[in-house]
């Protein structure tokens, strides 16, 4: 034996290494953690530009799929339109059940229904014309004296009255005399229009313009002629919805050769008591003389027409719009609130209702097609005849909506998507989530908030977009890398672990990870009793300075692992340490918690099975031709402190301390006198002598102690009945089964199925000491 370890000498245990390996983790995610010191300055650097490059990355990817690529583009131009939608329907919720624009609006502009209660007593079925245009006619007059400002019909007279053609005159001249009448045209004909067509239109009703348009196929359809001459202004009622069929805007101006009004726009411009001439449109904002109105947006008009000369269906450009964004003040509910019976209005029942207003007449009958879907529809549809009331009155109070533009739009995704990834780059996802969550709804309340003070839409889409890019990407980036460094960590930790294990017992291991108490137990040490096992073998130290150390290694490595595996697989002991060729092992250590009461009963079946196991291994060896082991095992019980001991700074190391300790490796050191294989103590054979046959060794002086100790040679297990003053056991007697330790220290398959078979096998002849 090379020598053993003062017990003073043992190292004491465990350092913290948790923080460096968190750092670790962080350092490998490729973004700082937001906690200084966590990593170098040169690692910061680097995770602040990766970071800032995924952000960059995000905001450029938000900004294609919002803006430039065409599939994209429409989908998230169709989720702004709901958001401006939404928009409307709080605001309608927040407000009165009539709001104010609504009461204002009542003042200055009423409805005129073509409603099924004249229909019914007036109209023609099948016809184009709804009602007889005598009947139109009277209403006019009716206006008139009622003080009407203007009058406006939303139905367009394009062909004489086949019914009766009588009525046209009437109509003309019931018009012309009223001298506040204007008729809409639509640009739907199935001809493109004659020359002379144009430019009789376009002398009456276009209004002037910077430069001149570049004309279109043009297929006009104003009223018939001698209505045209009798009205005093008009205007088109083109409509062009958003990509989910609902209307939202209107197209002030039409450019397509001339510049034509919407007929609203003509009639309030009438009631201003504006000319013609003082329309001018500068920019994106029309100016009706000293009234600015806008901004338009200007977005080219493309039909599908069928051309009855080459029976085709056509698509070709229809001019140029210039739109703006309604205002809407209230739904189909609200607007019925305008709304006065043709019928009353006819027999002069609504007079109070109509003076000194915009009139607008149009069909609310049932199953009337000119339905205009809008923003504020949930159960009832829009009106076509209402969408055109909205118009007059946005124009009438100039209160439209106001798009905050392009530029806007894209600093709001910049500024959205900046801060969100500085958010994700800084902090932890969770707490980036909640901010960027926090940052999207503060930016939705000041959306709502302009919306409904400051008739001001926001973009919505774009910026939510930007967070969500500008989260998820770094977000995903940062998961991804940090489960890749997770497996390495894994695997790192699980390569550690299993270096670990071969210095420090896995049942402690996982006892201080689990029981807090474990640790600080351990430090501070246990008083207990134990039984603690020295084995050594004889002439190591000789035997090794003759040989090579590649074969020194080589036999080590066949003889520990069978002796570890038999008492720390086979019988629980704790592995306490290697000294040199000796090994020490400590049953009742409480390393996993528990107690063995059993642990001197534990600690002689390990020597028992180790000697028998070293017949296996020798067998193999000398077959090998190499020279056998012989090993001496002591074994004392009794009280020690268990805990950690040595310096933190360097090395600790959980062992036992006590006068134990020193007994059971004098006890070994023994065996060489008395050529003993197993000698345990007194107090070690007072636990065992029920199951053991022993006998006393002469009370001899121990090196160390300074009075005699009693000793026992351990000869073999005891069987059950048996006198133990009488029966001697062999080898094949110390168990009824030979333990997987024993087996695997045979060198061949064949000496394995013996060394089991003669287990199996009864020897009563053979002497333990003899094998």
């Amino acid at each position: 034996m090379s020598g053993h370890m003062n017990e003073n000498s043992i190292a004491k245990g465990f350092t913290h290494t948790a923080e460096p390996q968190a750092a670790d983790r962080d350092n490998a995610t490729g973004f700082e953690s937001g906690r200084s010191g966590d990593a170098r300055p040169a690692g910061r650097g680097r995770n602040a530009v990766a970071g800032a490059g995924l952000v960059v990355t995000a905001l450029l990817l938000a900004v294609l799929l919002r803006y430039f690529v065409p599939l994209t583009h429409q989908f998230f131009e169709g989720v702004e339109l709901r958001l401006v939608d939404a928009r409307f329907l709080t605001r309608q919720s927040l407000l009165d059940e009539t709001p104010q624009a609504a009461k204002t609006a009542a003042e200055r502009v009423a409805i005129i229904g073509i409603d099924s209660a004249v229909t019914s007593e007036f109209g023609f079925a099948g016809s184009r014309d709804v009602l007889p245009r005598a009947v139109h006619a009277r209403l006019v007059r009716r206006l008139k004296a009622a003080g009407a400002k203007a009058v406006i019909f939303d139905v367009v007279f394009a062909d004489p009255s086949k019914e009766r053609p009588g009525d046209d005159a009437e109509f003309a001249a019931a018009c012309r005399e009223a001298g506040n009448v204007f008729l809409p045209f639509d640009d739907d004909a199935s001809q493109p229009s004659a020359p002379a067509l144009l430019k009789t239109v376009e002398d009456k009703l276009s209004y002037p313009r910077l430069e001149r348009g570049q004309a279109r196929m043009v297929r006009l359809q104003p009223p018939y002629p001698q209505l045209f001459g009798a009205m005093r202004g008009g205007g088109h009622v083109v409509t062009n919805a958003d990509s989910d069929s609902k209307f939202r805007n209107a197209i002030l101006l039409l450019e397509n050769g001339a510049v034509f009004p919407h007929v609203a726009l003509d009639a309030v411009r009438a009631a201003w008591g504006v000319e013609r001439s003082q329309v001018e449109l500068r920019g994106s904002w029309l100016h009706v003389g000293q009234r600015r109105i806008g901004p338009l947006e200007r977005r080219p008009l493309r039909r599908t027409v069928y051309d009855s000369r080459s029976k085709r269906i056509l698509k070709e450009d229809s001019g140029t719009a210039w739109m703006i964004p309604l205002n809407f003040f209230g739904n189909h509910q609200v607007m019925q609130k305008l709304t006065v019976p043709y019928l009353d209005a006819l027999q002069g029942r609504a007079n109070d209702r109509l003076k000194d207003r915009i009139i607008i007449i149009g069909a609310t009958a049932t199953g009337t097609r000119d339905l205009r879907p809008g923003p504020l529809d949930t159960n009832e549809v829009f009106l076509g005849v209402e969408t055109n009331a909205t118009l007059i009155a946005n124009l009438l109070q100039n209160s439209f909506m106001n798009r905050a533009g392009a530029l806007w739009d894209l600093a709001a995704m910049v500024l959205a998507g900046a801060l969100t990834g500085l958010a994700v780059v800084r902090l932890r996802p969770w707490a980036a989530l909640l901010l960027a969550a926090g940052g999207a709804l503060v930016y939705a309340v000041a959306a709502m908030f302009t919306f409904i003070s400051a008739d001001i839409i926001l973009e919505m889409a774009g910026p939510l977009l930007a967070v969500l890019a500008c989260y998820s990407l770094p977000t995903s980036y940062r998961l991804i890398v940090e489960e890749r460094a997770a497996r390495e960590l894994a695997a790192r930790e699980a390569t550690v672990r299993q270096l670990l294990g071969q210095y420090i017992d896995e049942r402690l291991s996982n006892r201080l990870r689990d029981d807090p108490a474990a640790q600080r137990d351990l430090e501070i040490g246990t008083r207990r009793e134990v039984t603690i096992l020295f084995s050594d073998i004889r002439g190591f130290t000789a035997w090794s300075e003759q040989h090579q150390p590649e074969e020194v290694s080589a036999r080590l490595d066949e003889y520990f692992p069978t002796m570890c595996e038999i008492v720390r697989d086979d019988h629980d002991g704790y592995i306490d340490k290697y000294i040199g060729d000796a090994l020490m092992v400590v049953w009742n250590a409480g390393i996993d918690g528990t107690e063995q009461a059993d642990h001197a009963a534990r600690a002689v079946r390990a020597a028992l099975s180790m000697q028998r196991a070293l017949v296996l291994l020798n067998d193999g060896w000398r077959k090998q031709d190499q020279a056998e082991f012989r090993i001496g095992i002591g074994i004392a019980t009794g009280r020690v402190i268990f805990g950690a001991f040595g310096s933190r700074k360097h090395k600790v190391m959980p062992t036992a301390l006590g006068d134990t300790v020193n007994l059971a490796s004098r006890l070994e050191g023994a065996t060489k006198e008395t050529g003993s294989n197993i000698i345990i103590s007194g107090a070690t054979y007072e636990a065992v002598r029920d199951i053991v046959e022993a006998r006393p060794l002469s009370a001899m002086p121990i090196r160390g102690k300074s009075e005699v100790v009693q000793m026992y040679e351990v000869l073999g297990l005891r069987r059950d009945g048996d006198d133990p003053m009488k029966l001697r056991f062999p080898l094949s007697h110390l168990n009824d089964t030979a333990s997987k330790a024993e087996v695997a220290a045979s060198s061949t398959v064949a000496a394995a199925k013996a060394a089991k078979q003669e287990v199996r096998e009864n020897q009563p002849g053979a002497d333990f000491t003899e094998i």
